[in-house]
C-alpha cells in the first residue's frame, strides 16, 4: 500500500487475527509490531497487538537460537533497534501464526520470529490518523521474513511501486520465490543489475570492517538505484565481511 512517501504491507499476526500494516524495511532483518501495554508508544488509531489474548502467541525463552544477541531478563529474551535518528524500539522477542493476503488463497505460517514493541518510537510513522504499527523486516539477516520463509520466498520478492499521488488505497501484492517474476513487454522494461560475490575489484576498503561497494552497470544506458524517499541525503554503509548494512 501507498502511504505518503513510503510502502506498507498488510499482515494478520495471531489468532484471533490482529490486521497489522508494516512499513517495509529492506534495511532491517527486524519484524516488530506495537504491543497492547507498551511504556513508550506512538499513535495508532488502530489499536494496539493484544498478544496477551491470542491463543497462538508465544514469548521465546533464551534458548531460543533466534535470541541472538542475547538480551535476556529471568530467561525471556527481548529484541532492542537502535536507529539512526536516535528513537528506538525494543520488546519481547516472540512467535506467532503470520497470514498473508493471496490474489488466489492467503498463506498462513506458523512459529514466525517477530518483536512485540513495548518501547518504541515517540513520533508516529504517518502525521495524520496513523495506521502504520511497525515494521516488515526484509533483510538478509536470520530474523527476517526472507530468511525464516525461505523454503517460499527463495530469499526473493518483487512488488510494483505506484506514483506517490496515487493515494493511500492503491495496492499492488508483495510477491515472493517463484512468484517473485518481473515479465517484460512492450509497456515495462525491465533493467536488472547483477550482484557480483567475491570481486574484490568492486570492493574497496576504506576504514577496518568498513568498504565502499561499487554497482557496475550491466548495460550501455547505465544503472538507475531505487530507493524511498526518506533515504535522500543519508549515507550506507555496506560490510561485505558481516553481510550487514547501515
Amino acid at each position: 500500500m501507498n502511504y505518503e512517501s513510503f510502502y506498507a504491507t498488510k499482515v494478520a499476526i495471531g489468532t484471533p487475527p490482529y490486521d497489522a500494516l508494516l512499513l517495509m524495511d529492506t534495511g532491517s532483518d527486524e519484524t516488530w509490531v506495537q504491543g497492547e501495554g507498551c511504556t513508550k508508544c506512538f499513535d495508532l488509531i488502530s489499536g494496539n497487538f493484544k498478544y496477551k489474548e491470542s491463543r497462538t502467541y508465544t514469548m521465546e525463552s533464551c534458548d531460543n537460537p533466534f535470541c541472538d544477541p542475547r538480551i535476556c531478563i529471568e530467561n525471556v529474551c527481548h529484541y532492542g533497534l537502535l536507529y539512526d535518528d536516535g528513537d528506538h524500539t525494543t520488546g519481547y522477542l516472540s512467535s506467532e501464526t503470520f497470514k498473508f493476503p493471496s490474489e488466489k488463497e492467503d498463506k498462513i505460517y506458523t512459529d514466525v520470529i517477530f518483536g512485540v514493541g513495548l518501547e518504541n518510537p515517540k513520533e508516529p510513522f504517518m502525521k495524520d490518523e496513523n495506521t502504520i504499527g511497525g515494521i516488515f523486516g526484509l533483510g538478509c539477516g536470520p530474523r527476517s521474513i526472507l530468511t525464516q520463509l525461505e523454503d517460499e520466498t527463495q530469499l526473493r520478492f518483487s512488488y510494483c511501486l505506484f506514483d506517490l499521488t496515487s493515494g493511500r488505497d492503491s495496492y499492488t501484492y508483495l510477491h515472493f520465490g517463484e512468484d517473485a517474476q518481473i515479465i517484460e513487454n512492450e509497456q515495462a522494461v525491465v533493467q536488472e543489475t547483477s550482484l557480483l560475490p567475491d570481486q574484490n575489484q568492486y570492493h574497496v576498503q576504506v576504514l577496518d570492517n568498513i568498504y565502499c561497494m561499487l554497482i557496475k552497470p550491466t548495460s550501455e544506458q547505465g544503472v538507475n538505484v531505487l530507493g524511498a524517499v526518506q533515504q535522500q541525503d543519508y549515507r550506507f554503509l555496506f560490510d561485505v565481511i558481516e553481510g550487514v548494512m547501515a
